[in-house]
Formats: structure tokens, C-alpha cells, sequence
């Protein structure tokens, strides 16, 4: 799970998906749901919004950047 979570980490910024990253676990896209809820206590979607936030509000309080680009940045793209 640490391997993946770095994944996430890493590239949280872009268009991920669940079964290109659970394919990249080496697992069927029911089988990475189930153990990432299991390990983490949040559904992949969930994870991966929260990571988004929290980019965006570090930005937000850190740097000058207008919102909108920030928006970017952290990989919402509408």
C-alpha cells in the first residue's frame, strides 16, 4: 500500500483513475478497491480528493497564485 500511496502522492495533480492505478498495483479493479478502503479507511476517490485539498489549501495560505490556477495545479480541471 505505501508504494501506492506515494504513487498518489506523486502524481495527484493528474487525470488519475482508479483501474489505471490499480492495474499499476499488479490488481483487478474490484480487488484494489476493497484493499485500498481496507488499508487506508478511505475509498480511492476519497484519498485522492483529500490530497487535492490539501495541495490547494497549502498553496492557498503559502503562495500569491490566483485560486484558479491553483485549481490546476492540484488536478481539478473544471
Amino acid at each position: 500500500i505505501q508504494r501506492t500511496l506515494t504513487y498518489l502522492f506523486q502524481h495527484f495533480a493528474e487525470d488519475l483513475k482508479l483501474p489505471d492505478v490499480a492495474e499499476l498495483a499488479g490488481m483487478s479493479e474490484s480487488t484494489f478497491s476493497r484493499f485500498f478502503q481496507k488499508n487506508t479507511g478511505n475509498s480511492f476517490s476519497d484519498h485522492l480528493a483529500k490530497l487535492r485539498l490539501w495541495q490547494a489549501c497549502k498553496l492557498l495560505s503559502d503562495t500569491e497564485i490566483p485560486i484558479t490556477d491553483i485549481c490546476f495545479q492540484v488536478g481539478y480541471m473544471n
